[in-house]
This record gives C-alpha cells, structure tokens and sequence, in this order.
C-alpha cells in the first residue's frame, strides 16, 4: 500500500511539474504536457494486467514513471505478470474444495501422501490449498468409553511421522476393541481433556500420560486444542481425514463414521492396508466456540459388534477461511546468541498465529516460517530475526559478537 501511495505521489508531482510549463523534449511544442492517468489494472491467473500510465490529452503520447528516469515515453502500458490463483470465497467453497494424491503419487503409501485442494474462482482448476488456510487437526491419544458401554472402546496414542515431535507431524494411532457395537457413538470434547502436573484428578476430565497439546493459560485450553472446530453462524466448516487401516489380526473392513457436529455424519470403508480420505462437514445456525466431535465403528460382516480389535492412523487438516491476523511468539528459540558467521538455529521457536476467523488459530511448524536472515551467516549487525507467515510478521532479538578472528 506504501509503495503504491509513493509512486502516485511521485507521479502526481511529476504531472503538476509538467502542467505548470516545463516542457522539455517530450513536451507539446513549446507547451506542458496535460496528463491525466490509466490506473494500474492488476493480473489475474488469465490475463496480464498493466501499470500505471499517463496520456497526454494534447498529443495523445503515453508516459510512465519511475524515480530514476523521471517521466518517459512508452509504446504501450508495462504488462504485468500473471498473477496466482484466486481461492473462492466461503459461501462457494462446497463445490471447490477436494483431496488428492500429491504430485508423483499413483497410490498411497502413508497418511501424508495427500493434499487439500480447491478450484480456483478464476480459471477452475484445481490446485493445492495455501498451507496458511489449513489446520491440522488430531484426535485425541486418549482411552474412551463407547456410549451405553462401561469398558474401553477407544485407545489412542499420539505419533510423529519421522518420529519427533518437534519436527514431525502428529497422528493418531487408534485401537477400536472387539466389543464395539455399531451405532453406539464414542464422543470427542474438546473441554474435558486436560493435562496435569500436580498429578490431581477431577473426574469430570479425560486425562492421558502422553497428552502434551493443553498449552495456554491465559486464553483457554480449547483455543489450542487441535481437535478444536470453532462454528460462525451459517458458515459451513470441512474436514478432510485421513485414515489408513493397520489392522493385522482379520481380513474384515472398517466402517467409520464421523460427525464434527453430532448432527450431520459422513462415512467411509478402509480394508486392512488401505488409506482413503473421509471428508466431513458441517454448518451452525449459532456462533459455537467447542464442539464436541463423534464416532461410530462397526464391521459390515458383523452385524453385531467389531468381533476383532481393529487399529488405525488417522490425522486430518480442516480449512481456514479468515486470513492471518498476528503472530506471537510463545517459546523463544534456544540459541539466542551467536558468534559472526553462524548460521541462525530456531530449534525450539514457537510461534502462534491467530486468525480473523473467529479467534481461530495454530501453532506453525519451523518449517513454515520465513526467516528474514535465511540461511545466510549472521554478523555483528544482526540483533534481530524476524519471521513471517501469512504476510504478517514478527520479530526476535539475538546477539552477535565478533569471534577472534573477524577483527
């Protein structure tokens, strides 16, 4: 916006300097060009917009402008590149949005081996979702009952897809036990799992031993929690999971059955092996800050229970409408100062960004960010970082001192 205001301005003046009589040798013989200006069309995915021009209404020449040349003779407007795609808007997004198998996969080998995509509003073609309009979005690692049931139904334990959790992406591995019966549903709620250090139980909570996601006093622990699904009013919400079967003690199929609202439900078979994606939705007559999420599991050669414990992975991303409104730094990173020549190490940076979606947000991975050092060795005028996401940014301080050799 600043770099637009400043060439107008620029160009403004330089138009007022030729309106009051400086004629030069572009001028209209002996007289000042009277300009007036062809606004900026900007590109799209389709066509090449132009930049800014000026046409005189004397001799009917075309100018543009720049800070170094001044005010110049052109053929034709500068053509403009094209530009990226355009993501609907929210009301349109049913027919947009989809999932895929991610370039150069003919099949699928893991959970990660697929992308959410949309159709760009422009040109229809389906590309992949900006990463900064995707949530992940994990069910729990926790032991639940079924409803009606008294034993366990539901087991879950976290995992990482390269085995590290400060890297890795999280995923679920669940165990459904033999005992399930189908349409008896296994209730996700975001507000009673909770963590504790003191080693306190309040038997209105869900505790697990592994359950590291609570992580914020001072907003709430739903705001942070990845299985968090906040609702605006008459905005409908998308899902996509994905699941994989590892099942190995029976051949028998996996019916799963999945609400984000307890209301609208969505299904899918997985065969032991198989990976497919169960897309869910739903939309709110209210605003909702948690909603509780549902499951249903039977085996469609059993008509009465599972008859066999049967275990998945299963992790998911849900799409994010609003665009970034802030980044806050929640751990700082461990290496703050650093001799001249060293390269910039974030390990342990976590940051947080916050959306105009309805107080939505997420923590970001590192490899999301954009480091305004790169990977370049820092020197002594480096004090600080500042990263970025989303087109928002914020910033860091570090030191760094002359080492022995550097004068």
């Amino acid at each position: 916006m600043k770099s637009k205001l400043k060439k107008i301005v620029a160009a403004a003046m330089a138009i007022l300097t030729l309106s009051v009589g400086f004629a030069g040798a572009t001028g209209c013989g002996y007289c000042a060009h009277s300009l007036e200006t062809i606004e900026k069309v900007p590109s799209t995915c389709l066509e090449h917009g132009h930049g800014y021009s000026y046409k005189c209404k004397k001799c009917n020449k075309l100018f543009a402008y720049n800070e170094e040349d001044g005010l110049y003779e052109i053929e034709e407007a500068e053509q403009l590149p094209l530009s990226g795609h355009t993501l609907p808007e929210i009301a349109n997004l049913g027919d947009s949005l989809g999932v895929r198998l991610k370039d150069g996969k003919e099949t699928a080998d893991s959970i990660w081996d697929y992308e959410v995509t949309y159709k760009c509003a422009l040109c229809h073609e389906e590309h992949a979702v900006p990463g900064e309009h995707l949530g992940a979005i994990v069910p729990p690692n926790i032991n639940k009952t079924q409803q009606g049931g008294s034993g366990d139904a539901y087991r879950g334990t976290y995992g990482y897809d390269n085995g590290d959790k400060e890297t890795g992406r999280p995923y679920t591995m669940i165990e459904f036990l033999a005992g399930v019966t189908p349409n008896a549903y296994i209730e996700l709620d975001p507000y009673r799992y909770v963590k504790t250090t003191t080693g306190k139980v309040d038997p209105t909570k869900y505790y697990a031993d592994k359950y590291e996601w609570v992580d914020s006093s001072n907003i709430g622990a739903y705001q942070r929690f990845p299985l968090y699904i906040p609702f605006n009013v008459n905005e409908t919400r998308y899902v996509f999971y994905v699941i994989k079967n590892t099942t190995t003690t029976t051949t028998d199929p996996l019916k799963i059955e999945w609400s984000i609202d307890g209301d609208e439900w969505a299904n899918v078979t997985v065969n032991p092996g198989e990976i497919k994606v169960l897309p869910v939705k739903a939309t709110s007559r209210s605003n909702i800050n948690v909603q509780a999420q549902f499951i249903k599991v039977s085996n469609p050669n059993n008509a009465a229970r599972l008859g066999k414990k049967m275990s998945i992975e299963i992790a998911g991303q849900f799409y994010i409408a609003g665009e970034v409104a802030k980044l806050d730094i929640d751990n700082q990173p461990v290496k703050t100062e650093y001799t001249a020549g060293e390269i910039f190490d974030p390990t342990g940076l976590k940051i947080y960004a916050t959306y105009t979606d309805y107080c939505l947000g997420k923590t970001l991975r590192i490899e999301d960010m954009e480091f305004s050092c790169g990977d370049r060795p820092l020197t002594a005028d480096d004090t600080k970082v500042t990263v970025s996401y989303g087109g928002k940014k914020v910033s860091m301080n570090i030191t760094v001192t002359e080492g022995a050799n550097n004068g």
